[in-house]
């Protein structure tokens, strides 16, 4: 019995890791992190980060790489600042538009043909047929033919929709060279990777998600948060149940795409737990922090 519980728990992990892996960040080219190279920060053992609803515990680095940045080597976000917008800031960028294929799905609803009412025979009748009373009160059958058919339901189905989209690539003969303009773009990426870092610094958190922007939270509300959230993710009945319960005890901030992230990620409650065990006894937290949380980007 304990080796079919465990075998169905390596199943349900194995099922959550391939889920997390369609939720893929946008991949930063090569090229970024060739010509912008990395800036990367000292490490640190404070705060709580969550990608895609999966925990990821300190200590940690943040750094940008090329475009985008990573946390102890994982890519939390997309491109920042897109690479191309940096290469519009060379003299010798050349732009090539592509028309493209474009296959998107959408979801109609299919009603059927109503049937056709039948044709009236046109062969003759004999009159004495017409007028026969005796044969039309027999056996009720006559009652029978005047009932129609049920009419057939309708259905939803998946249609491909086929569009053209025009492609507009850059690039530049020879090397990348920084100027005024390209300073000023990676001056906004290194502000967003100092922003995470110092958050991070101060015991907040940071949410990360390729469908929503990343949230942060400070410290206080980080504590809050454990005392309440690994129960949940352990307990919780269904995904409605989890946010719902989620919702009631006061995390309803954390909006419904993280918290359907965390319920599908709840095999990780073990190490909220130890996030919790560890941080029970420690430091007291710094009144002067506001328990407010907003987008970071």
């Amino acid at each position: 019995m304990r080796d079919e519980c465990r075998g169905r728990f390596l199943l349900f992990a194995a099922a959550v890791t391939m889920a997390a892996g369609a939720f893929a960040f946008q991949p930063v080219p090569d090229a970024s992190v060739k010509s912008l190279k990395i800036t990367r920060g000292k490490s640190f053992s404070k705060g709580l980060v969550f990608v895609n609803g999966k925990v990821l515990l300190p200590p940690y680095v943040v750094e940008r790489r090329g475009t985008g940045i990573r946390i102890n080597e994982q890519a939390v976000t997309g491109e920042v600042v897109a690479w191309d917008d940096f290469l519009k800031t060379q003299p010798n960028v050349k732009a090539e538009k592509k028309d493209v294929e474009v296959v998107t799905s959408k979801l109609v609803v299919v009603r059927p043909e109503e049937p056709e009412e039948p044709a009236e025979s046109e062969e003759e009748v004999d009159l004495d047929d017409l007028f026969d009373d005796e044969a039309d009160a027999g056996d009720g059958e006559g009652e029978k033919k005047d009932e129609k058919p049920e009419k057939p339901q309708s259905s939803v189905v998946r249609q491909e929709v086929r569009s053209t989209k025009t492609i507009v690539s850059y690039s530049i003969d020879g090397d990348f060279v920084p100027n005024d303009a390209s300073k000023a773009l990676l001056a906004r990426v290194n502000a967003k990777r100092t922003e995470i870092d110092k958050n991070l610094r101060m015991g907040g958190f940071v949410f990360f998600g390729n469908r929503y922007d990343p949230f942060v939270g400070n410290e206080r509300m980080l504590q809050d948060m454990v005392k309440v959230l690994p129960d949940l993710m352990k307990t919780a009945a269904n995904e409605k149940d989890f946010v719902a319960k989620a919702q009631a005890t006061g995390l309803s901030y954390l909006g419904g795409r993280i918290l359907r992230d965390l319920y599908r990620n709840r095999v990780d409650y073990p190490k909220l737990q130890k996030y919790r065990r560890r941080t029970a006894a420690g430091a007291e937290l710094d009144p002067a922090l506001k328990d407010l949380a907003k987008p970071l980007f």
